[in-house]
């Protein structure tokens, strides 16, 4: 797995190394956008993104050494129920994970049973649905409890295994407090893909909600497993400023000891380390919602590999445009500051 360098000292913050635009048309003219996660493929190369359309689609693109406009690989994959898997008339795709042989995406719900908060294991070559796992109890929409409407599971994240090798685990969270819960935190779940059933889920500690003016709402999550950490990016729109955004680190979450998957509501939330304003990096003031490890070997004109410098890869986000031509759809590249003081 490739490990993401973090500011040195933390208090250092972030490099703003490119703002790209992503494409919004297909090749047949159908529009693109609405992208809500983003995951770079370190084999091919090729940047693969969740659009929350309708039905769901995934896109693929080249992204060009982040010198230029990423353009299109291949022609959007389709997302579709399959025999033994119907999919909802409509889903609305907000958490990506892949891995190899592993297509996961969580679809956020509208309290119904017509959109239901699930996730959803796919064929990554095909985009047939092949799985679909209800959330726990706590979660399901129920009279004064579960997700609210259009408020997650947002955040979707692979938890490696032991081995660094072996697929491991998912880490997903709510994008607002369920409804039994105080408004200062956001759940967080481990999921076991190799269980069935209420068992295959953990509850871990939430997570704090950022304690600075606005409203606020966890969009994306991506482990840090060798730092043993956890970012979440955080957004938040505030009239007449307009939208937020805020990279928090977390110790990586271990289990709750309460029983079961319902960790008792008043127990603390999970403060973060460190946050950092990323619209201060000189990131544009829009709806950014997706994070992602970025290409170890990124090229700079002129210059060798980013990696061969010990420089590492880049931290990548994506915004979703919502499909709104007054909104944009962009590509984030960010690095870490370092001090000569620091390691490596």
């Amino acid at each position: 797995m490739i490990e993401l360098p973090l500011p040195c000292p933390l208090e250092a913050g972030w490099h703003l190394q490119a703002q790209l635009d992503l494409p919004r048309q297909a090749a047949d003219g159908r529009p693109l956008g609405g992208f809500s996660a983003v995951s770079f493929d370190q084999l091919t190369g090729l940047l693969w993104l969740l659009s929350d359309a309708p039905r769901g689609q995934l896109v693929a693109l080249d992204p060009g050494g982040l010198r230029q406009a990423p353009v299109l690989a291949s022609d959007p994959l389709a997302l579709s129920g399959s025999p033994y898997a119907p999919l909802p008339a409509r889903i609305d795709g907000e958490g990506l994970a892949r891995a190899p042989g592993e297509l996961w995406i969580s679809s956020e719900g509208r309290r119904s049973a017509e959109r239901p908060a699930q996730l959803l294991r796919f064929d990554s070559a095909t985009g047939l649905l092949q799985r679909a796992v209800e959330l726990p109890e706590p979660w399901q929409s129920r009279p004064g409890q579960g997700l609210e409407s259009n408020r997650g599971p947002e955040a979707l994240t692979w938890l490696p295994g032991a081995s660094g090798t072996a697929t491991g685990d998912l880490l997903l969270a709510a994008e607002a407090h369920l409804r039994q819960d105080p408004p200062d935190r956001v759940r967080l779940l481990r999921f076991s893909p190799s269980l069935q059933g209420p068992g295959a889920f953990i509850a871990l500690p939430p997570l704090a909600r950022p304690k600075q003016p606005g409203v606020w709402g966890l969009t994306e999550l991506l482990a840090l497993p060798r730092q043993r950490q956890l970012l979440g990016l955080w957004r938040s729109y505030l009239p007449p400023d307009g939208w937020g955004a805020l990279l928090a680190l977390y110790p990586l979450p271990e289990p709750s000891t309460a029983a079961g998957v319902d960790p008792a509501a008043d127990a603390p939330a999970l403060e973060p380390l460190i946050s950092w304003d990323l619209i201060a990096t000189g990131l544009a003031p829009e709806n950014w919602e997706a994070l992602a490890v970025g290409p170890a070997g990124a090229v700079r004109p002129g210059e060798p590999i980013a990696a061969a410098r010990g420089e590492g890869p880049p931290l990548l986000l994506v915004t979703d445009d919502n499909f709104n031509p007054a909104q944009r759809s962009l590509l984030g590249v960010l690095r870490p500051r370092r001090t000569a003081a620091c390691p490596g």
